[in-house]
């Protein structure tokens, strides 16, 4: 459920549900951010760590932009190493970090309704001051 030793993997695994679906009619949102993680801890977890010796971390996200506890202290926490190995502000990196889940679910979700088009793979901008100035982010 956490980080278990620093030069562990890390595999995690995203899940988005809809709070306004009728089968979550009745959940509260902390409801049903604990059933959703909790059903990707059972399908996942024990395999991670048993089999592949690594750390697993369900990310629980809502449509309406949500991110569940779990999720939230995630981001924070690699948010906490960027920042310390590149050098710039926590806040910075925790944007550019937010950022870039949020483009990686929209891509996937647009790959999931048309297909893909590119031949080539995307490179990363491994450039965090340079990503956050051009977006035009500030740290308050």
């Amino acid at each position: 459920m956490w980080f278990l030793d620093e030069y562990a993997t890390g595999v995690f695994d995203v899940k988005v549900v809809s709070p306004l679906a009728r089968s979550y009619a009745r959940l509260s949102m902390t409801q049903l951010y604990r059933n959703a993680e909790k059903s990707k801890e059972r399908e996942y977890s024990q395999r991670i760590r048993e089999v592949e010796h690594g750390d697993f971390n369900p990310l629980v996200f809502t449509t309406a932009g949500g991110a569940a506890p779990q999720s939230t202290r995630v981001i924070k926490h690699l948010a906490a190493k960027i920042s310390e190995k590149q050098g710039v502000h926590r806040s910075k990196a925790t944007g550019w970090l937010r950022c870039r889940l949020s483009f990686a679910l929209l891509r996937t979700t647009l790959l999931c309704l048309r297909g893909t088009r590119r031949k080539k793979p995307i490179s990363g901008d491994a450039d965090i001051e340079l990503a956050v100035s051009e977006a035009k982010m500030s740290p308050h």
